[in-house]
């Protein structure tokens, strides 16, 4: 069962502040029912810092829309001894959300890490500043390495595309250099005289056509080296 909990709006602050603020939508995957209430009561007092939480158990995590949540509290902490299959789990699941793991203790949260969530909070320390702070954290980490991998894939595809270029540039070169080539010699009767005019425009226009094309792929290839430098 999924059920909507927790809205916590700080109505003490001023209309500015209201207007800035972003509600986070927290999924939280509930193990047990007393950790989750507990989980809850801190979340609703957390300072400052909006945030609306849906709970749903294990076995629903598949059915939702993971889309439209913002970060995962998963709590690990209970039953003992911790069930790392679940986790393994529901990072692969999840895998585009950033993981919030409550621990049972420190050895705990940093296997969490190592399993793929992005941070922890260590269950008999949680308080609404610390819970507040390591959700701030971890969605501002988890945009970042968005960003990053953002550019990598941008630079990596500019990459692919001047070495395209390039490869097709080798192609084209050479047939074009024939042509260059060729028309050159039968402008000049290097071979002897073609002795048709119509004939002598037709070299003239192929000529220009494969001068405009040499010129063409140069260009292409500098505003691709330009736009790979950048």
């Amino acid at each position: 069962m999924i059920k909507n909990r927790v809205d916590n709006v700080d109505v003490r602050n001023t209309f500015e502040f209201e207007k800035s603020v972003i509600k986070r939508r927290v999924l939280f995957v509930e193990q047990n029912t007393e950790a989750t209430q507990k989980l809850l009561e801190i979340l609703a007092e957390m300072p400052r810092y909006p945030v609306t939480t849906t709970v749903a158990p294990v076995d629903v995590i598949e059915q939702i829309q993971i889309n439209q949540f913002d970060v995962v509290i998963i709590d690990n902490s209970t039953p003992q001894p911790p069930q790392w299959d679940v986790l393994h789990k529901l990072c692969d699941i999840l895998r585009e959300l950033p993981i919030i793991v409550l621990s049972g203790d420190e050895s705990q949260g940093i296997k969490a890490l190592r399993i793929g969530a992005k941070d922890y909070l260590i269950e008999s320390e949680v308080n609404p500043r610390s819970l507040a702070r390591t959700i701030r954290y971890t969605l501002e980490h988890s945009s970042v390495l968005r960003d990053l991998k953002r550019a990598k894939l941008q630079e990596e595809s500019a990459k692919a595309q001047s070495a395209h270029l390039l490869d097709l540039s080798s192609q084209l070169k050479a047939p074009i250099h024939v042509l260059l080539g060729f028309t050159e010699v039968m402008h000049e009767g290097q071979l002897g005289s073609v002795g048709c005019a119509k004939y002598e425009d037709h070299i003239a226009d192929t000529h220009k056509c494969a001068t405009h094309l040499s010129s063409l792929l140069d260009n292409l290839l500098q505003a691709s080296d330009a736009q790979t430098a950048q």
